[in-house]
């Protein structure tokens, strides 16, 4: 399992590095088809880049240097031109190299001095060489890679397999120390290539067994087995041991466990939920599937939870682990009115786990829901059902995002552009917005607090490269707070004062207290969309859309036992809100950025009534 690089888009980036040459064959390119032709067309390519240099290479140049390496006494002539004065015929010679299946050992040296002219694309090629030498200088020089681990130098070991496996066992020994940057980059290829490497887990369990192992090199050890997955599952009882004979490494034991996905997996990840929802706990929950059934209780125990991600999230993972105590959860989601994404991603688990206790509540909510999508994907489950071999296109796509798909299809609620239903303007005086009543918003300003996050050593980083783009890493980061005088954009007047809500985007928001007499009191922070009255009660209409981050909520705003405003969470938009206002019939219209929805006094999301 790869736990710590599950969101870096390796798989991407290996597509790009193995695609076969007939794919990147290019158009109207013509083979060359003996050497002298090939050089020259080598040649030819390479004066196309600019002097000293080959970025982006076409499909074409690759047919060229890769044609160029399957002939009879190519890959001699390529080694041969990796000392080429040119620079740039010397990179293509290296990329013709770089997939050969064969390279005799008696050219490594050149390989290495190719390497050191810094030749970007030669590293694979090393793992045509055989021989021990060709492997250590593969990982050696991956281990110094400031690019690893999704790099030639990581698709060098990829490609050499178990060959690198004793060189990556001396480096995680840590004899002579393992920085940080030497731990991440040993995590990143077990955990990009954990399959290939799978021969490393019997002698990391060892390692990391012996009594006189440094605690951090052991540490590691254990991290690169959990990055080595289900492809190392014989040494869960040499791991159980561990976790009993070494109580300063149980964490790291555990982690193990749930890596390879061990029988102990539920009841591990389900004590690491006991301090309250995790969304790595949750992510390894779903990842390691049915061998974590028995975290399955604590799930459902973050179902009733007032964060609206972790109900979301909790039932993603029911889904994933299955049994009866998953099922019984699931169907009771189905009728969950706080988020419409809860009964949308309980019917998709259903039929995906074939539960067919779950018919009669699918049947139920296949006819009666307010929405079609909703309603359509209750359909497609009970199909599920009825024809357990059959598994939908889109369920199929759905799956592949893993345990936060629900973010990523969306919740298409379908577009309101001719509402049927009236609006009803506030009474005068009760509501201020600042498109109608700027001035008067002016004298409701409060001080706030601006975050942002930056890197600490920018001007450090400035100076070495004046145009360097500023990165930010968890090393570096700092956080900067920034006071402001906040003029809130809506405010609505309750007994004592006014209720005011402010948006900033992407630098956040608040709802705060304007009393009448005393000083303002921030209770949320928030992007308020809208401020509302809606039936007998106060509402807070949030969100934001920005990059990533589609998300909206609805606050209920109230008074707690000692008197002072508080917001409590009501209702989970299926995405951000753009506006929103009160109907004649009394209900809260909300246009989120996929859709649109009525939310009724007592806390139902319907459908809108739309004029064709």
């Amino acid at each position: 399992m790869n736990v710590l690089f599950m969101q870096m888009g390796v798989l991407g980036t290996l597509l790009g590095l193995c695609l076969p040459s007939a794919i990147l064959a290019a158009p109207g390119v013509s083979p060359c088809d003996d050497l002298a032709g090939c050089e020259a067309q080598l040649r030819e390519a390479a004066a196309t880049y600019k002097e000293g240099k080959v970025g982006g290479v076409p499909d074409g140049h690759f047919a060229i240097a890769e044609t160029f390496a399957a002939l009879e006494g190519g890959v001699p002539r390529l080694v041969a031109l990796l000392s080429h004065p040119d620079k740039r015929v010397a990179e293509l010679a290296a990329i013709g190299l770089r997939r050969a299946d064969f390279i005799d050992e008696r050219h490594l040296p050149a390989l290495v001095d190719g390497l050191d002219r810094d030749l970007g694309w030669l590293a694979p090629a090393l793992a045509a060489v055989p021989g021990e030498r060709a492997a250590d200088e593969a990982v050696a020089r991956y281990l110094v890679s400031d690019s690893a681990p999704e790099n030639q130098e990581g698709y060098a070991i990829e490609r050499l397999g178990a060959r690198a496996v004793p060189a990556l066992l001396r480096a995680a020994r840590c004899s002579q120390g393992c920085d940080r940057d030497t731990r991440y980059r040993l995590i990143g290829i077990f955990g990009n290539a954990g399959d290939v490497l799978s021969d490393a887990a019997p002698t990391l369990l060892e390692m990391a067994g012996d009594p006189s192992m440094p605690g951090d090199a052991a540490s590691l050890q254990l991290a690169l087995i959990a990055e080595i997955g289900s492809a190392a599952p014989s040494i869960e009882e040499g791991l159980l041991a561990i976790r009993e004979s070494k109580p300063e490494l149980r964490w790291e034991a555990d982690t193990a466990l749930v890596g390879i996905g061990s029988r102990a997996s539920g009841r591990i990840l389900a004590e690491r939920l006991q301090d309250g929802p995790d969304e790595r706990v949750l992510r390894d929950i779903a990842q390691v599937g049915e061998a974590a059934r028995d975290a399955a209780p604590a799930l459902v125990g973050l179902i009733p939870h007032e964060d609206s991600r972790a109900r979301i999230l909790a039932v993603s993972a029911l889904g994933e682990v299955g049994g009866d105590v998953a099922i019984a959860a699931l169907i009771a989601a189905l009728r969950d009115e706080r988020d419409l994404r809860l009964p949308w991603v309980a019917a998709r688990a259903l039929g995906r786990l074939r539960a067919q206790a779950g018919r009669e509540a699918l049947i139920e909510l296949s006819t009666t829901h307010s929405f079609p999508v909703i309603r359509n994907v209750a359909a497609q489950s009970l199909k599920q059902l009825e024809s357990p071999g059959e598994t939908p296109e889109e369920d199929e796509a759905f799956e592949s995002m893993g345990l936060f798909a629900f973010e990523y299809p969306g919740l298409d609620l379908g577009v309101c552009d001719r509402p049927d239903a009236r609006k009803v303007k506030p009474a005068r005086g009760s509501k201020l917005t600042y498109e109608w009543h700027e001035k008067q918003l002016e004298s409701l300003a409060y001080d706030a607090v601006v975050l942002s996050y930056g890197a600490g050593d920018e001007d450090e980083q400035r100076a070495k490269d004046p145009e360097a783009i500023i990165e930010v890493h968890p090393g570096n980061m700092v956080e900067h707070r920034t006071p402001v005088r906040e003029v809130p954009h809506v405010a609505l007047r309750v007994e004592d004062g006014w209720i005011v809500g402010s948006n900033r985007g992407e630098w956040g928001g608040e709802i705060a207290f304007v009393p009448d007499i005393g000083k303002p009191r921030i209770f949320l922070s928030q992007n308020v969309v809208d401020l509302h009255r809606l039936g007998d009660q106060v509402v807070a209409v949030t969100g934001i859309a920005h990059l990533f981050l589609n998300e909206g909520e609805v606050f209920r705003i109230q008074r707690d036992a000692s008197g002072d405003w508080e917001a409590k969470a009501w209702r989970t938009l299926p995405g951000a809100p753009r506006d929103s206002w009160i109907t004649r019939d009394g209900a809260l219209w909300i246009d989120v950025v996929d859709g649109s929805l009525l939310l009724t006094p007592a806390g139902r999301m319907i459908a809108p009534p739309c004029r064709d």
